[in-house]
């Protein structure tokens, strides 16, 4: 396996960018206020995992359930690794729940492009398809890389199943030594029906340990 070394690329001002970014996609509105977030870690102690729902508004007044969730981790693989995984589309159904489909649209630039996800959801749901921008930005003072999505529905052909518009994601990869990386993953997204809490509930936080594993495993493998 590889060892990790000094990210090289450098982009501060987009860094400084990309977080007020993340800022004002993500940031909870106000009928999330005073919900509170529900911890939970895995059996091992070595994944923390955040979560909690709740109601929001959107354009033309209405109200989507939003789940918000964030699960770190730590694991012996490299920055490097982690990136690798994140540029090759095709492995992003190989560690996201449920996803049957993940296809590079388009390149925009070096370190940005778009992916077309295909959910094959489980039943009472419906299927689903995701159209989202990636950006990748380094920050070698920090020793972290930060990975984040924005859905893009319009930016891709209509595919006649039910498209996310709001399905967001960050990964956060800390560079913590050269043999161990802090893996963060956070997500903010709206069913595309409405889906019973309980069902929700059962996801966590057995869900997002699963994401992180099956990546790290991915990553593993990119030497």
């Amino acid at each position: 396996m590889e060892k990790s070394g000094t990210i090289s690329h450098t982009n501060i001002p987009g860094l400084v960018l990309l977080q007020f970014l993340i800022i004002t996609l993500f940031a909870p509105g106000i009928y999330s206020q005073d919900i509170e977030w529900t911890c939970e870690r895995s059996n091992d102690g070595n994944t923390i995992v955040q979560s909690r729902v709740y109601y929001e508004e959107y354009e033309k007044g209405e109200e989507w359930k939003i789940i918000e969730y964030s699960a770190t981790t730590t694991a012996r693989v490299s920055v490097k690794n982690c990136v690798a995984v994140i540029q090759d589309a095709s492995l992003h159904k190989l560690f996201f729940s449920n996803t049957k489909v993940s296809d590079k649209i388009d390149d925009i630039s070096e370190n940005e492009f778009l992916i077309y996800y295909f959910y094959n959801a489980p039943w009472p749901l419906p299927n689903s398809d995701c159209v989202s921008r990636i950006r990748i930005l380094h920050d070698s003072l920090e020793n972290k890389v930060i990975v984040s999505a924005t859905a893009a529905p319009d930016l891709f052909e209509d595919k006649d199943v039910v498209r996310a518009e709001l399905n967001n994601f960050t990964f956060t990869f800390h560079e913590l030594s050269s043999e161990e990386v802090e893996i963060t993953l956070y997500s903010k997204f709206s069913p595309v029906i409405s889906t019973p809490n309980w069902m929700i509930n059962a996801w966590f936080p057995k869900g997002p340990i699963q994401i992180l594993q099956r990546f790290i495993d991915l990553a593993d493998t990119m030497d």
